[in-house]
């Protein structure tokens, strides 16, 4: 319709608004690969393992998901992994007071990755145990959306730096044409001490929680809290936005240039995970993968892909 009416302006909002074009970052196609090369050891004993005739695979893997799993493996570099101890939470207020209070007990690190991160009663009672911990000598770093919280003053995040911790935005909207607009971030992800994690749908603010006294809405969502393997993946993918960030104000688009951003140091829990293709023959245990989707995506579609596949398998 805005192009048949405005067909100039409106080829340039669609350009930009559309999500079809400025969606992928080179920068981070480029350390896309390069972390590809670190984890290919990890992909290509899985290939191995979940397609060897020998192999004694439980029926959870090798049954009806195991064309799911293979497709998530090849398309979306997902590995099979194992998780232990979920815990559900469908209200926010519920997740909320328990990530408070295993915010709390930090000993080592906070890893936290937020499309939204308001400054209203829960934004600031979060935002004020970072800073302690930090203060404690906690390693805490927060990604947060510069276009999702667009509307949270910058001071606010700066309470965070100046208390020891880091805080930055993911793909800083500048001024002039905004070809980074569409180079979003909507993971909501916390990672604590690399031994626990949270995923999900809620962001950081009250009305997540139907506390918000101007958005009288009943909001209902999910978040899962996990331990295990999986917690090694969801860290490393933080690790990667986080460290993307600086190899893109650096404008390092050589692996030369992007691997002195990785320190393996931290990146290395990665490699926690190799060599433990045992624990997928282990019967009884809950079988994961994290599908992953952002600007550095070779493969566009792979969530949407495993989600048409689960439906067309329905019984």
């Amino acid at each position: 319709m805005i192009l048949a009416f405005l067909p100039g302006l409106g080829i340039v909002l669609y350009l930009l608004f559309s999500g079809n074009f400025f969606a992928g970052s080179r920068s981070m196609k480029e350390i896309n690969k390069y972390v590809h090369h670190l984890t290919e050891p990890l992909f290509e004993e899985q290939r191995t393992l979940l397609t060897s005739p020998e192999a004694q695979l439980p029926a959870a893997v090798s049954g009806e998901f195991h064309p799911l799993i293979m497709m998530n493996l090849e398309r979306g570099n997902c590995p099979l992994i194992t998780t232990d101890k979920p815990q559900l939470y469908v209200t926010g207020s519920d997740f909320f007071e328990d990530i408070c209070a295993h915010l709390e007990e930090a000993k080592t690190s906070i890893c936290m990755e937020y499309f939204i991160f308001h400054k209203d009663e829960i934004g600031k009672r979060i935002m004020d145990i970072l800073c302690r911990k930090a203060k404690e000598g906690v390693d805490v770093k927060l990604i947060y959306d510069d276009f999702g919280s667009i509307l949270t003053p910058t001071r606010f995040f700066k309470k965070l730096d100046q208390c020891g911790g880091r805080a930055r935005p993911f793909y800083q909207i500048r001024l002039g044409l905004p070809l980074t607009l569409n180079h979003r971030n909507h993971r909501k992800l916390t990672v604590i001490d690399s031994q626990v994690a949270y995923v999900g749908g809620v962001n950081i603010g009250d009305e997540y929680a139907n506390q918000s006294k101007h958005r009288k809405l009943n909001w209902r969502d999910t978040v899962v809290r996990v331990s295990g393997d999986i917690v090694y993946d969801l860290q490393s993918r933080f690790l990667i936005d986080w460290y993307s960030m600086d190899a893109w104000h650096r404008r390092s688009k050589t692996e030369q240039k992007i691997e002195k951003y990785f320190p393996k140091e931290r990146f290395g829990d990665i490699y926690k995970m190799h060599g433990k293709g045992s624990d997928l023959l282990s019967h009884g245990s809950l079988y994961t993968q994290v599908l992953n989707a952002g600007p550095d995506d070779e493969h566009k579609g792979k969530i949407e892909d495993a989600l048409i596949r689960m439906i067309m398998g329905a019984k």
